[in-house]
Order: C-alpha cells, then structure tokens, then sequence
C-alpha cells in the first residue's frame, strides 16, 4: 500500500465517522456499543454493533490474521439486507480486493446472541464495516 492510499482510506473513514450517527452518537454509554464476537481467538476475529439514538445500527467485523475468512457466519440484529460501507482490503486502498460486492442478505438463523445471521467474507488482516440496506 502507498502512503497516499492510506491516506485516502483514513479520509474515507473519518467521513464515514462524522456522516454515520451510529458510530458517534453514544459514544459515552453501553446502550450505544455490544459485542457480536470477541471469543474468536483460534480465528482472530471480532465484531461489533454500534448504535444510535434512532436505534439504526453500524456492523464491524475485524480479522487480525493474514488468511481471509470465506462465508464466515456472524450474528445479526436485525433481518434483510446489510450494505458494506468500509472494506480496508479494498483495491482503490492497495487491498487484495478480498470485499464483499453485493449486499449480504440475513438468514433466520439465530447465532452470537442475535436473532438473524449472513455469511460474509472477512478480508485478511482488514475490517469491514456494514450497514443495513
């Protein structure tokens, strides 16, 4: 990765923070954080839900390891689609490009504590942000 592209990812991602209320608005109280996963050690994996005052909710999912996650399985809050936002493994940043393309659709299956699941792909040493559709 080049120096600009970095630069053009943490841009990307300061805007992200200011325009995405989820991120930012309860910032100083446990009704605005919950963890999905962070019992994941043998994958170095963890997630999280951040939400706002309006109850809309911001999805990270973070992999600390070199070997990408292929139709990996987290928990959900809430059914139907989920958008990716933010991919640090994105080509334009100097990535693999290891992103998920299309929207990722919930399954009614309960898992980690929420009552929805999808499957997606968690990129090497990246995170990804999601929200819904």
């Amino acid at each position: 990765r080049s120096h600009s592209q970095v630069g053009d990812m943490l841009t990307t991602l300061n805007k992200l923070y200011s325009n995405e209320a989820p991120l930012f608005e309860i910032d100083n109280s446990y009704e605005g954080f919950q963890w999905v996963d962070c019992e994941d050690a043998d994958q170095s994996i963890i997630a999280f839900l951040r939400r706002d005052n309006a109850g809309n909710e911001i999805f990270v999912a973070c992999n600390f390891t070199p070997v990408s996650r292929q139709s990996h399985r987290f928990g959900l809050p809430s059914s139907g689609s989920w958008v990716e936002i933010l991919n640090t493994d994105d080509k334009q940043w100097g990535g693999s490009g290891c992103v998920n393309s299309n929207s990722i659709d919930t399954h009614d299956l309960p898992w980690q504590h929420q009552p929805y699941s999808a499957l997606m792909v968690i990129p090497p040493l990246g995170c990804i942000i999601l929200r819904k559709a």
